[in-house]
């Protein structure tokens, strides 16, 4: 009776083993037998199509267009294939990431306006990615709450040991969150371990400064050159956030340059992901204005301009726009009027050592900045030094009230049109306060320099 106890066990296990392996060869082979997944989506208070989008490592692509059948449902299809991520939405800039492949006849559920907070009804891996998502998040913010008051708090006192603690913990938090995923879900694990990245008081090991562990250790959770990472363009958002922080760092082209390609250097360069991380390198270095721009983008019109996307034209014009603003180059000239209506040339001042300030009555950092302006101002003014102001405020009033106000005694232009005053639009400032600094030849020296920086450039120019 035991052995037949035991080989009727053993006899179930190899069916429902093979079942499964069945089941499993079944997805594996549906993209070659032409099977389809099938999305339905209950959107309310719609009043036009619903897209799916692909994103390509630089913009969302257009992949279907839905209208509503006559249950008010939107209906896509997609070929089954392994876990792959889509996106739903009204347009390009409202979309709710979703995965798509394995699970077939899923329905979502929401609101137009609200599309992001749609959910789905029978979708176990959706449900775990958004939960797991929301959780991770939320332990990176209690990072970097506690991080600051850790950094505030007083050497070797108890609320300084308290911080420690509760980053220990959230760390652990963090751990057990990405192992449980990679177990229960991989490819959501997977995505859980672009997000995770542990606090630098209780993991600096032998890095001296927390910067030096940022740049080695932000990518410690993840293999970059799994095949994996094709399929999830969150790592476009890591290195989005990665290359964010290094311009906030004031990381200088040849500092950028070394330490993006040592990274880029751990992935298949023919991959998907990689494509990620590039399109993500430019998008931020473009929009901070970095020198190190032109490289990359020069890099992503080589691998990928040959296709017919409509952005790849525009990224080759900011191509060619940006070499206008290279370190060296001549600073393009421009005029506006002064306060009193005066017309002002940038080249007035050639011969001088000019800051271009792009700031306004409004911007608060700005006008925090502004005493730090005005002491190097009084201090090498007679050297040589001058200040071109160019203000992106919309009211004349305020914008005397704040040059009085501030005692701004250097020169001072705008056209009123506040963001799209077009000296700001010339040189593609997308944030204020932004500095140029420029040589008495009116060649680039420096962009968006302030504060220390600032201060040990001028004193490495005029010497004292």
């Amino acid at each position: 009776m035991k052995n037949f106890n035991t080989i009727h066990i053993l006899t179930l296990l190899l069916i429902l083993f093979t079942s499964c392996k069945t089941q499993q060869k079944a997805v594996q082979d549906a993209t070659s037998n032409n099977e389809k997944v099938k999305l339905s989506c209950d959107i309310k208070s719609c009043t036009g199509p619903l897209y799916l989008f692909k994103f390509d490592g630089y913009t969302f692509m257009l992949n279907q267009t839905a209208q509503p059948d006559s249950n008010n449902l939107y209906t896509f299809e997609v070929p089954a294939s392994e876990h792959d991520f889509y996106f739903v939405g009204t347009n390009r800039k409202q979309t709710k990431p979703i995965i798509l492949g394995k699970e077939s006849d899923l329905y979502l559920k929401g609101v137009c306006n609200n599309i992001r907070q749609s959910k789905f009804d029978n979708s176990p891996i959706n449900t775990e990615y958004e939960k797991a998502i929301s959780e991770i998040r939320s332990y990176q913010g209690t990072a970097n709450f506690l991080n600051r008051q850790y950094a505030m708090a007083q050497m070797g006192s108890e609320k300084k040991a308290e911080f420690l603690k509760k980053l220990q913990e959230n760390d652990r938090n963090q751990m057990s969150l990405l192992n449980n995923m990679r177990v229960k879900y991989p490819f959501v694990g997977k995505i859980v371990s672009t997000k995770t990245f542990l606090s630098f008081p209780n993991n600096k090991g032998n890095y001296d400064t927390e910067v030096d562990y940022f740049v080695n250790e932000y990518f410690s959770n993840i293999d970059l050159s799994d095949p994996a990472l094709d399929r999830m363009p969150a790592i476009f958002e890591t290195f989005r956030d990665y290359t964010t922080t290094l311009t906030a760092i004031k990381f200088d082209y040849a500092k950028m340059k070394q330490t993006l390609d040592k990274v880029l250097a751990k992935m298949n360069p023919d991959a998907k992901a990689y494509r990620y991380a590039l399109g993500a390198i430019v998008q931020t270095l473009k929009g901070k204005n970095h020198p190190a721009f032109i490289d990359y983008a020069n890099l992503f019109v080589e691998k990928y301009g040959h296709e017919d996307a409509p952005y790849l034209a525009e990224l080759k014009t900011n191509i060619s726009n940006a070499k206008s603003f290279m370190i060296g180059a001549v600073a393009p000239d421009f005029q506006q009027n002064t306060p009193e209506g005066e017309a002002m040339k940038l080249s007035d001042l050639r011969g001088k050592v000019v800051l271009v300030d792009f700031w306004a009555s409004w911007c608060r950092p700005c006008r925090k900045e502004n005493p730090h302006v005005v002491s190097l101002y009084e201090k090498y003014k007679s050297e040589g030094f001058d200040v071109l102001g160019v203000s992106l405020d919309r009211t004349k009033d305020k914008w005397m009230s704040a040059i009085e106000k501030d005692g701004l005694e250097w020169h001072h232009v705008s056209d009123l049109k506040g963001w799209k005053n077009q000296v700001a639009k010339q040189y593609s400032v997308s944030s204020i306060p932004h500095t140029i600094l420029l040589d008495r030849e009116g060649k680039i020296i420096a962009r968006n320099m302030r504060g220390e920086h600032l201060t040990a450039k001028l004193k490495e120019i005029f010497g004292k």
